[in-house]
């Protein structure tokens, strides 16, 4: 529930209506219907399992099981927001709609989104209600545990030092950081050869210099890789597919030449251009790491209200029958 990503891949359609109308749990009398757990599952970016495998391994049945508590619980805080009277205001409603546009750009359109969703037996409706509710759900936590959301200035300080250090000393920057640095970037070229003697023939000309780079690509370059300037813009080495690709460029001096062949192919190629991702100024980021806290302290909060729930409501699992 803490993070508004969505992401599809369960190559599957809804199956017959009957078995989907099941009951698997009920919250104060609410059904939670084996349907809705196969459109969260269809939603989910974290489950990467076949439906139709689902109940044939430990790993199966176990992602089952924590779709459905996920839905139990989402499903408690929802009642009990209703019950103390919040609602979405008109602004918020437009939020959801902002989210619903956002993930429509991965697609190209609504349309686009509209026709993805339905080969899995979704809707728009499915999405917005899935945003909606997590909003409403954030919005009724805020409001009832309103101290427990503050930030304060020492812990934003505290969080930069943090990161500054981890930086300073090297360590890997873990993806939720990133908002708060310059990107970083990695400049190629390369030429791609299906012959590895052809590579090497061509190798030995730019060590001679015999050709230059450029009319090594133009004339050489080979597969569905090869591009006219042979330059490739990346974030860093982590983009490229190859491991043994990956480490030979990290390694690269800039601008010295280099072949290397691979399953398949080979490929001389240079390092343009490399920059490292820059931490911002403190000045720069207060507002992220503010958000990156309210983020982490709202799944806290969440966590720790699960067992407050099942005291406080009548909360029932039906498992397999």
């Amino acid at each position: 529930m803490g993070r508004w990503i969505v992401v599809f891949f369960l190559p599957f359609v809804l199956l017959a209506e009957d078995l989907d109308q099941k009951v698997e749990a009920t919250v104060q009398g609410y059904p939670i219907t084996t349907l809705d757990v196969k459109k969260r599952l269809a939603l989910s970016s974290e489950q990467r399992i076949e439906l139709s495998e689902i109940f044939l391994s430990p790993k199966g049945r176990a992602v089952w099981k924590q779709t459905l508590e996920a839905l139990i619980e989402e499903k408690a805080l929802l009642y009990l927001a209703t019950q103390e009277g919040v609602r979405l205001e008109e602004e918020e409603k437009k939020q959801v709609y902002f989210r619903l546009r956002q993930v429509a750009k991965q697609f190209g359109s609504l349309a686009n989104l509209s026709l993805e969703l339905k080969k899995r037996g979704l809707s728009l409706k499915d999405l917005e209600k899935v945003f909606a509710t997590q909003l409403l759900i954030r919005k009724f936590l805020s409001k009832r545990f309103r101290e427990r959301f503050e930030v304060r200035p020492w812990e934003i300080q505290r969080f930069y030092d943090r990161v500054e250090k981890a930086w300073k000393t090297g360590k890997e920057i873990p993806k939720e950081w990133r908002p708060l640095f310059t990107p970083s970037s990695l400049l190629l070229q390369q030429v791609y050869f299906n012959s590895p003697e052809r590579a090497r023939e061509v190798f030995e000309k730019l060590q001679k210099k015999e050709i230059t780079f450029l009319e090594a690509v133009k004339r050489y370059s080979q597969g569905p890789r090869k591009r006219a300037s042979g330059i490739w813009k990346l974030e860093s080495e982590k983009d490229l597919a190859d491991p043994a690709m990956r480490r030979k460029v990290k390694k690269a001096k800039l601008r010295k030449i280099y072949l290397i062949h691979l399953e398949g192919h080979s490929v001389i190629f240079r390092v343009l251009k490399r920059e490292k991702a820059r931490l911002l100024p403190f000045s720069d980021v207060q507002d992220k790491i503010t958000r990156l806290l309210l983020e982490k302290k709202y799944r806290r909060l969440v966590h720790s209200l699960k067992k407050r729930i099942v005291k406080q409501l009548d909360i029932r699992r039906f498992g397999e029958e």
